[in-house]
């Protein structure tokens, strides 16, 4: 089990206090989850706010472009990998998402994780893209998906689809890592087979065990089906975060934050889910996790209204719960 990090690209006005995020944040989350022994930083790609404001006096969240995020993190870390959770494919033109990664892997010294997706609400795309409001965001996830991975492996390639197209396109600097990881972000049969296709790994959400299973099930035959091997996908589960040293203490620290607001009904309804309580008991959690497939975890919804308390929870998990997690693993095996 590998773990990973979320760092505040766009959580503003969301989990975390509008003007609360500063420059010097990314450094410090950055450095010391490097410090704690992390595998990994993330980021969540939102371009603009979709819902208008309730009141004029709200400040407007300040929401940073994540492969400019990860360059920064990248000048000032040396191990950890850098990934983007998921960089939202309809947002973009693949040339450029390929060479931007392509780019950033030269700069972080081999660190770099592409992780693509559909992307959240429907309204940003449309506010953003509204003379393509009557496109298919799927079919535009896949015909991207196919145009990146061509232009990251090879030279002087063409592409010509119902979206994209290029014509005699060659990108260097080539990524040092080779191929360069994809991840693909998803639930759903389409997901699978998109990483079965394209992919090193699946994100998915976190749900029920038996919801968990059934989709790590279908994963696995997807890739079977292409005569790749399981055991080469990573399994990467975004999970919701809220720990304290006891249960109640997690929940009252969850049910009193922005995050709380969005999840505080869904934990009452099935709270086995959420990686929420003392550190002995998220440890357990994790454990379950591992039994049916998942191979890392990153929380990407975090009870932290603000970064010293979003940093707080980063040390329970580094500090505490991996430890316990590594301790009850050696016992085990």
């Amino acid at each position: 089990m590998r773990f990973g990090f979320q760092l505040p690209t766009a959580i503003e006005g969301l989990y975390m206090k509008p003007g609360s995020v500063k420059v010097s944040d990314f450094r410090k989350i950055a450095t010391t989850a490097e410090k704690l022994g992390f595998n990994s930083l993330w980021v969540n790609d939102h371009i603009t706010p979709w819902k208008k404001p309730t009141s004029n006096n709200i400040k407007v969240p300040n929401w940073y472009e994540v492969l400019m995020t990860l360059s920064y993190c990248a000048a000032v870390t040396t191990e950890i990998k850098l990934g983007v959770s998921v960089l939202v494919m309809p947002f973009r033109d693949p040339v450029i998402i390929a060479k931007q990664a392509a780019t950033l892997d030269v700069f972080s010294g081999g660190r770099f994780i592409l992780g693509i997706g559909l992307g959240g609400p429907r309204q940003e795309f449309d506010k953003l893209y509204p003379r393509l409001s009557n496109s298919n965001r799927g079919d535009l996830l896949d015909e991207g998906l196919e145009a990146v991975e061509i232009l990251l492996n090879n030279s002087n390639v063409s592409f010509k689809g119902n979206h994209y197209s290029f014509d005699n396109v060659s990108l260097y600097p080539k990524s040092l890592q080779s191929p360069l990881p994809i991840y693909v972000a998803g639930n759903s049969m389409p997901a699978f087979r998109r990483v079965a296709k394209f992919g090193n790994g699946l994100i998915t959400t976190a749900a029920p065990i038996s919801t968990l299973r059934h989709k790590i099930e279908g994963l696995y035959k997807a890739v079977e089906y292409t005569e790749r091997n399981p055991s080469e996908i990573d399994v990467m589960l975004s999970v919701v975060l809220c720990i304290d040293h006891t249960t109640e203490k997690a929940v009252r620290r969850l049910h009193s934050s922005m995050l709380g607001l969005r999840f505080s009904e869904e934990y009452k309804a099935s709270p086995g889910q959420f990686l929420i309580g003392s550190p002995n008991e998220v440890a357990e959690k994790i454990n379950q996790l591992v039994e049916i497939g998942v191979t890392q975890i990153v929380p990407q919804h975090i009870a932290g209204d603000t970064p010293t308390q979003f940093m707080d929870q980063m040390y329970f998990l580094g500090e505490e719960v991996i430890p316990l997690f590594n301790k009850a693993s050696n016992i085990y095996h």
